[in-house]
């Protein structure tokens, strides 16, 4: 008897089939003109399948439309040596380096272009642009005192050098790059580009030596030296950055990567006027060099400066000019989307994200340890490994204002983080400037300030904090919130509770009163059905009973949360506001609350303010409840009991 044969489909047959469902999409993405959506499909794919000529081919299409000239010269390498062949695509790739400021790299693939097809219709063309880049050489030669045969070779290596960095090759790079430095000593680009790439790879102490020597051959070097004020600050050498930048004299003839480079030097130390006077002088050079794909970071630094000296408006076009120019540029949209939104809600202005501060592997070992003691919820653990974090990573230290000053959301979240499990007074110090500041979203700071109150730096008390947009007296207060503490009751006895409460919240006193006497029955000591028995006796009118009943849960079981809180509201009633004060003392000293255990605290101390006429202390206690817990239904009463015209604060 014959048999069908039943086969397996393969991992290989399964991935085709998967990528083959990924390029129909993109290919509806590009027909519907997402050029975007379906780049960034492509990028994805391209990460997974560097190889593959059909997502090559795509990315190569959606690479040159949005003006990622980068990817597009990349992806014509990797097609060309797929294809090697092919007269369009090697056309295409001397276009790219062309893109890309590579002229050397330009003419060694043209000159490789007429040598394959010398009859091509584009040769007269191909003939002229050679003869374009061969002058800007031999000019550029005569500058550098070099033979046109040697800067042809110094350039191809250059811009093969600056190639491999861009694509994230940073060794091979350094390889060349050092040969460069070799065979070139006093080419200074080529010491700016290596120092830059010894940072990136944490190799600190070269990339300090490489900026050091380029000003030594040359101490008009701009470029040298901006990465040397960014490389001493984030070092923690914080004086020695501000004396270095107090050198960084540009000039309106400057070359554009100058400008570029000194605005992000500036933008480091948070000299917004220095960053605008720079920017400005920019636009003086007879070309504008301002609309070019690689001036997109210059806008976003200048939008950042322009905002935190108030000017929103040139922020704004700032912003939209360098996403005209870079629309993927993250930085510029994370900064332009946040302008859409409330003042309070802003993290923006910011410049820099935390890779542009620490070391990546530094972070990622941080929080890789940070995992497992967050998990088990081991307090110790994180302290320890925050202290060792430090230990390693000094500087951050001295980075704090800075960071957080100039940071994103991750680069504030990460500090606050640090903050939390440690004793050092100068990060502590920096997050109090920053807490009572006006930098980022009220509720980051006012999360800052309770880190503070509750590490013992900040004293608990009035504060006067910048909320919704005025500067307003918050009470700070050292209380966490944690979870609910339901009493142990048998199983028949929690059954009628929970049906007493439902009664209570629909005002049913009376047979509310009838089953929790059926609870006190089986129970008769326990303190919150008695209390919750008060409630009924008010809510049926005995005034007189309800009070005897909570002044007996008070004397009999005065460490009951509510008992305390309940008789502090006879007190206030009554106008005893002395007596409430002293039956609320014992509770300030508690230092975690359930969030009903807040409530009622908050509630209180809001009445007991209001009864002594000190509306605001009232207006703070309410702002720190509403923090804490904002979706209390009796909140809007107790607003109304605040004024709800005058300034709210917030924890």
């Amino acid at each position: 008897m014959n048999r069908k044969a039943h086969t397996q489909p393969t991992k290989s047959s399964e991935v085709e089939k998967r990528l083959r469902h990924r390029l129909v999409e993109v290919d509806r993405q590009m027909a519907n003109d997402e050029l975007r959506s379906a780049h960034s499909n492509l990028d994805d794919l391209y990460r997974r399948h560097p190889e593959h000529p059909e997502i090559l081919s795509r990315l190569l299409d959606t690479s040159y439309e949005i003006g990622d000239h980068e990817r597009y010269q990349e992806v014509c390498e990797k097609l060309l040596a797929i294809l090697p062949e092919d007269s369009e695509l090697t056309l295409a790739l001397a276009g790219a380096f062309l893109l890309n400021s590579r002229p050397a790299l330009a003419r060694r693939t043209f000159l490789g272009f007429l040598t394959h097809w010398p009859d091509h219709e584009s040769a007269a063309e191909v003939k002229v642009s050679l003869e374009e880049i061969e002058q800007y050489l031999t000019k550029d030669a005569a500058e550098n005192r070099l033979s046109l045969a040697e800067e042809i070779r110094l350039m191809e290596m250059h811009e093969r050098m600056q190639s491999l960095h861009y694509q994230g090759r940073y060794r091979q790079a350094i390889r060349l790059g050092e040969e460069i430095r070799r065979d070139f000593p006093t080419y200074l680009p080529v010491y700016n580009n290596l120092s830059q790439l010894y940072w990136l790879l944490d190799q600190r102490a070269k990339a300090l030596q490489l900026a050091v020597s380029a000003l030594e051959i040359d101490e008009s070097n701009l470029h040298a030296r901006a990465n040397l004020v960014i490389y001493r600050l984030l070092s923690g050498e914080v004086e020695m950055a501000r004396q270095e930048a107090g050198l960084l004299n540009i000039s309106p003839g400057s070359p554009l990567p100058q400008f570029q480079k000194v605005i992000e030097a500036f933008s480091y130390l948070g000299y917004d006027q220095a960053v605008l006077d720079t920017y400005e002088m920019a636009h003086q050079r007879e070309e504008d060099p301002l609309m070019g794909h690689g001036s997109a970071a210059m806008h976003h630094l200048a939008g950042a400066a322009y905002l935190r000296l108030g000017k929103e408006q040139q922020a704004r076009e700032c912003w939209d000019l360098a996403l005209q120019l870079s629309p993927d540029y993250d930085h510029a949209r994370a900064n332009r989307q946040d302008l859409d939104k409330p003042a309070h809600l802003r993290h923006a202005p910011w410049c820099f994200r935390i890779a542009q501060w620490l070391p990546e592997k530094a972070v990622r070992e941080l929080l890789a340890g940070f995992d497992p003691s967050v998990r088990t919820r081991d307090e110790k653990g994180l302290v320890k490994i925050v202290h060792e974090f430090l230990e390693r990573s000094p500087a951050v230290l001295d980075l704090a204002p800075f960071m957080l000053e100039n940071g994103d959301e991750s680069t504030r979240d990460f500090l606050l983080m640090l903050a939390r499990y440690s004793d050092h007074p100068p990060l502590l110090g920096a997050l109090q400037d920053f807490a009572l500041g006006i930098r980022a979203p009220d509720q980051t700071r006012l999360e800052a300030a309770q880190i503070l109150v509750h590490s013992g730096f900040l004293e608990t008390g009035m504060r006067r904090l910048w909320i919704n947009g005025k500067w307003i007296d918050i009470l700070l207060a050292d209380i966490r919130i944690g979870g609910e503490h339901r009493p142990q009751h048998a199983e028949r006895v929690s059954l009628l509770i929970d049906e007493a409460l439902q009664l209570l919240d629909a005002g049913e006193g009376k047979a509310a009163g009838d089953i929790l006497q059926s609870a006190l029955e089986l129970e008769p000591e326990a303190p919150d059905i008695k209390f919750n028995m008060a409630a009924a006796l008010q809510l049926q009118g005995k005034d007189e009973q309800s009070r005897a009943l909570v002044e007996e849960i008070h004397h009999s079981q005065p460490d009951y949360f509510f008992g305390r809180t309940g008789l502090a509201q006879l007190h206030i009633r009554n106008e005893a506001y002395h007596q409430a004060q002293a039956v609320m003392d014992p509770l300030f000293q508690i230092r975690s609350m359930s969030p009903s255990e807040l409530d009622a605290f908050c509630g209180v101390n809001i009445d007991l303010q209001v009864g002594l006429q000190n509306l605001q202390a009232a207006r703070a206690w309410f702002g720190f409840w509403e923090s804490a817990n904002p979706q209390h239904p009796k909140q809007e009463i107790y607003r109304l009991k605040t004024d709800e015209e005058k300034t709210r604060g917030a924890w």
